[in-house]
């Protein structure tokens, strides 16, 4: 099966590499214009029909909406958990004790935090 995907990939690569004939592209050209207007008309068209989509088919807008209300539900979720587990993981910082100089250290996240010094800066 997927030998036929393959071969098929590769079937229509080698087909638009193909040169076209002089003459079609001449004709082609010439309803470039024609064409981009229709173009232009039917997404107009389809912008006015999706408008009133959910007054014509509220079950199904109401169960996309569900829908994308359960991914962004489970999406913060993730993100949440991924925040935890990256500050479970996060370095302890030390303190420098009262009355010692501390030094400022970056770590991994880019954070600065004072780490104590094992004997004063001169």
């Amino acid at each position: 099966m997927f030998f036929l995907l393959r071969a098929a990939f590769w079937m229509a690569l080698v087909v638009l590499l193909l040169p076209a004939d002089p003459v079609d592209r001449a004709r082609d050209a010439e309803s470039v214009v024609p064409a981009a207007v229709e173009a232009i008309g039917a997404a107009r068209s389809t912008l006015r029909d999706l408008d009133g989509f959910c007054e014509r088919h509220g079950a199904a807008c109401d169960a996309g909406r569900d829908v994308l209300t359960e991914f962004g539900t489970r999406a913060v979720g993730e993100l949440q958990r991924a925040r935890e587990k990256s500050a479970a993981r996060a370095p302890a910082t030390t303190v420098a004790p009262p009355g010692e100089p501390a030094r400022l250290a970056a770590t991994p996240r880019g954070a600065i935090v004072p780490l104590p010094l094992s004997k004063p800066l001169s």
